[in-house]
């Protein structure tokens, strides 16, 4: 007895065809939730939804700063963007960055990403939160010029420096929406 195979394998692609497409259909994305009233930020400016203002992060240590925004309730995030004229500069470009969220009176390490450029995007699994922390490498920015005498009497010269917390134009929080499939007509 002889089956006919070939209609079975052209119905189990097309069943898989299809499957395909409806997964590979673009995300969609929520509101900015960082403009949303009540929000509150390290520096206004960082979520006021204008390109042209820009707000300082917060100096932690040597070599960090923080961006800490509080939402008024809960929601769900999976995408942050972080758009800022001095992180573009080569010398962040791939610089290790960290995010955190709040839970449980805790910060957990969400996404570790690196300095993508003017505008750099994170995305992760969505997490419900009202507590987002940033850390962002700091710049340093010259002080004075020192001399050292060595026990040998030479001297050295020596550069002193200051972490300066770096510029934010705009930080945007985003949230997944969940995409409707249409059912197929059946005739």
């Amino acid at each position: 007895m002889k089956q006919n195979w070939k209609p079975t394998l052209l119905g189990a692609g097309l069943l898989i065809l299809s499957a395909c497409q409806q997964l590979l259909q673009p995300q969609s994305w929520s509101q900015n939730y960082a403009r949303l009233e009540g929000t509150a930020a390290t520096s206004a400016a960082m979520i006021d939804g204008d390109h042209e203002t820009s707000g300082l992060a917060k100096v932690v240590n040597r070599g960090t700063s923080e961006i800490t925004i509080i939402l008024p309730a809960k929601k769900r995030i999976s995408k942050v963007a972080i758009v800022s004229k001095q992180l573009s500069d080569p010398k962040f470009k791939g610089k290790r960055c960290n995010l955190y969220t709040m839970k449980q009176g805790d910060w957990n390490l969400v996404a570790p990403f690196s300095i993508q450029g003017f505008r750099t995007e994170v995305r992760f699994p969505a997490v419900e939160i009202d507590q987002i922390r940033i850390q962002v490498p700091s710049r340093l920015s010259f002080r004075e010029m020192g001399r050292i005498v060595n026990r040998y009497g030479d001297i050295h010269n020596q550069k002193y420096y200051d972490p300066t917390a770096p510029t934010i134009e705009e930080v945007e929080l985003y949230g997944p929406i969940e995409t409707v499939f249409a059912e197929p007509m059946v005739e």
